[in-house]
Order: structure tokens, then sequence, then C-alpha cells
């Protein structure tokens, strides 16, 4: 009868080439699933650069300018007291200010510089990082009190000891922006806030074309300002464009990547915007179309600290790579 035929259950051998086949598969399917994982970052990553690129350029068309990055905060590090000096009130900061908010009083541009003096103080100063909450997250519709004023981003308080500045991080006027609370880092002083895109750990930097300005070729290598993060291995630092002749050898042009504006950056997924070489704070370089550019070794100017062009920068993404990563433009 059929009821009492046996049942063939698996041999040992059976049973461990499936699951052979099972673990071969499961390799198989883990490099495309964080492949996945990681275009959905970049994605995502790339939409929120796109949007910020156009936030900028509707507070330029609002505003008359772009917003400074605070680079230049970088060289009062040692001397915040500086700020109040003559020297200060040349720096693209101040010149904006005159620019966009023509109304503004004295006592304004005071507080603008006791906030900026508190920072140094106590070696917080706005960074590039910064600089997008600072100037797109809303400012106060009072044209004599743009910072201060109802809405606007610095709230002035006292205590026993003197005056106090804080960054006003809700209930801001006149929004460019719109700033997602859990894409906001705000530090525990409440004095800076940075935009840090959901799944990386390294925020959006933000270069104002006229704060680092294009030096002359003997000495573009000089260095210039950069931002520091998590180790002495990751610094932030803006990219320069060149016209490289067919030879290769020779450099014709070089300027500022988004020549005339900005640049918004991303570290990418390993969250590594640049391993430096001996020196700190040296440009990237791109191509004249934007694209990464390595120079060869035959390149008059080579540098060691150049040869590692794609050293910790490959998954970077910027305003100017059309939503892609930088090694996937290289030429």
């Amino acid at each position: 009868m059929s009821g009492n035929r046996p049942h063939r259950a698996f041999t040992l051998v059976e049973l461990l080439t499936v699951i052979v086949i099972i673990g071969m598969l499961v390799a198989l399917l883990i490099p495309a699933i964080g492949a996945v994982m990681r275009r959905t970052k970049d994605f995502r990553t790339a939409t929120d650069i796109a949007k910020l690129e156009q936030a900028v350029e509707l507070y330029k068309d609002k505003y008359g300018d772009y917003p400074p990055d605070f680079s230049e905060l970088s060289l009062y590090l040692g001397n915040p007291n500086g700020i109040a000096t003559a020297q200060f009130n040349k720096t693209t900061i101040m010149g904006h200010l005159r620019r966009a908010f023509p109304k503004i009083t004295a006592a304004e541009v005071g507080i603008f510089k006791a906030y900026l003096i508190q920072e140094l103080n106590n070696q917080r100063a706005p960074t590039q990082a910064d600089a997008m909450f600072f100037w797109l997250g809303g400012l106060s519709g009072n044209v004599q009190r743009p910072f201060s004023g109802a809405g606007g981003p610095l709230v002035v308080t006292s205590n026993g000891s003197g005056t106090i500045y804080k960054l006003r991080v809700t209930d801001r006027s006149n929004r460019i922006f719109e700033f997602e609370d859990n894409k906001l880092v705000v530090n525990t002083s409440q004095t800076s806030a940075r935009f840090l895109p959901k799944g990386l750990k390294s925020p959006l930097v933000y270069f104002n074309s006229k704060t680092y300005m294009i030096k002359p070729l003997v000495s573009f290598l000089s260095p210039q300002p950069s931002i520091f993060f998590a180790s002495p291995n990751n610094y932030a630092i803006p990219y320069k464009s060149m016209t490289v002749n067919p030879n290769a050898t020779t450099v014709d042009k070089l300027h500022f990547a988004k020549r005339n504006t900005f640049q918004i950056i991303s570290a990418g997924v390993d969250n590594i915007f640049h391993r430096p070489y001996s020196t700190q704070g040296y440009y990237l370089f791109t191509t004249e179309n934007g694209r990464p550019y390595h120079p060869p070794s035959a390149e008059p100017y080579n540098d060691p600290r150049i040869a590692g062009f794609f050293e910790g920068q490959e998954d970077n993404l910027t305003n100017f790579t059309e939503g892609r990563r930088l090694v996937d433009l290289q030429e």
C-alpha cells in the first residue's frame, strides 16, 4: 500500500550541497545589495546638493550676492580681537554685509562681530560646514537688524559673566532652504549647525569663490584655509579646474571650479573629503569640464601631494559632477 511507502530524506551530502549553494548565492548578492545601498545614498546626497545649490542661487537673487563661507575666520583663530579691527572690514564677509544689507545698523554689525569673536575665543568659529544653515536657514525681515531681529539667526542673551550669542535653530524667518531637523547637527553650545545628509557622518561643505582666490601658477601649491574633520586624515578643501595642453605636460589655465560662484561638496559614504600629504590645505583638481584630473608623472608641476589625487575622495559628490561620484567621471 502506498501509505506504507518509506519517505526519502536528504542525505548529509545533499544537505551540505544545498548549504554551499545558498552560501554562494548570498556571497553573490551581498556586493549587489551593497552597491544598491551605495547608489541610494549617493542619489539622496546628490539630491540634497542640487536643492542646496538652487537655494544658494535664490539667496543671491534676493540679497544680490552669494553668502560668505566663513573661510577667512581661520586666519583669526589666534587673534579673535582682530575681527574688531579695520583689516577685517576688508574681508569677503564684511563686503557681503555691505552689499546684501545696505541698511544694516552699526550696532547690528557689532553684534555679528561679537558673535564671531565669541566663537573664535571658544575655538569653534563658524566654518564652511556651518555657513549654509547660518545664511540659508532664514534671516530677519528687519532690514536694519537681519541677524538679531525677529526670526534672525542670532539670539542675544546674558548671564552673570556677560553677553552670550546663540543660534536660533527653529522659528527662523524668510527661510531660503527648509533644513530637516533630522539632518541638522547642532553643537552643544547651540551656536552653530551643520547639514548632514542621511546615512553620512561628514556634513556638506560650502566654498565661495571670492574667498578662495586663484594664485599665480608659480605658487598654486600654496596652502589655503581648509576644514578639519574627525581625524588628521580628513580635510575638506575646494577644487580648482584646469585646462591641460594635449600633451598633458603643461597647464594653460587654472581657476576655481564653478568659477565666480561656489562649490558644495560631500565626502561620500566613506566620509573622507581628502587625505592631505606633508602639508595640508592644497586644492584638488578637475579638468575644464569638471572631471577629475590626476597630473601625470611628466607634469612639470608634479608633486607628491598632488600625485595622490584620488586618495580618499573617489566617492566625493559635488554640485559640478551632475550627481555622480568623482571616480565615475575619471578621464
